[in-house]
């Protein structure tokens, strides 16, 4: 009960901050490689 309210914090901003960078890698991948990755989806899962 006492760090129930801190690990909300620290999840939500690790979370935030992995879809940033991921969504950046993956805008990356899409734009560098639009032949290879026009049909299929733009990030490789």
């Amino acid at each position: 009960m006492l760090s129930a309210p801190a690990k909300p914090v620290r999840a939500t901003s690790l979370v935030i901050g992995f879809t940033r960078g991921w969504s950046n890698v993956a805008f990356r991948i899409g734009t560098a490689r639009p032949a290879r990755y026009s049909n299929d989806s733009p990030v490789p899962l």
